[in-house]
């Protein structure tokens, strides 16, 4: 059998070879899917935070460490789109962000059922 060298055809990946740790999923709550008040772009941003948390089913809240820049390469956005849609899903109560400074990414929880924020909480007492 002879091999041309001058033919070389380029395939591309699939899904599980294009991300090393295996192909990754994502649950959205069937409550903020039809939250009419967050716009789809948080909706998916969402998904990706549940993407890259360890834990996998979301029947109670779960953490993240992704960066912002993570998150916007994954989601092909803008850094400054995700920080404002980390800011609204904070603000609807579906997810809390807990900054630790300096270089050290932010602790995102996700919540798989709306939390009232802390805000809304003060503005009633």
């Amino acid at each position: 059998m002879r091999l041309d060298a001058t033919k070389t055809t380029q395939e591309k990946p699939s899904a599980q070879e294009a991300s090393p740790k295996g192909p990754y999923y994502a649950q959205i709550p069937i409550e903020l899917l039809s939250d009419k008040s967050v716009s789809p772009g948080a909706k998916c941003q969402y998904a990706a935070y549940h993407s890259f948390s360890k834990q996998k089913n979301l029947s109670k809240s779960c953490q993240t460490f992704a960066s912002q820049r993570r998150v916007a390469d994954f989601l092909r956005l803008g850094v400054r789109q995700v920080i404002r849609n980390q800011a609204e899903l904070q603000k609807k109560g579906w997810i809390h962000v807990k900054k630790r400074g300096g270089t050290a990414t932010n602790i995102i929880t996700l919540f798989p059922k709306k939390q009232v924020p802390n805000h809304e909480d003060e503005s009633k007492a």
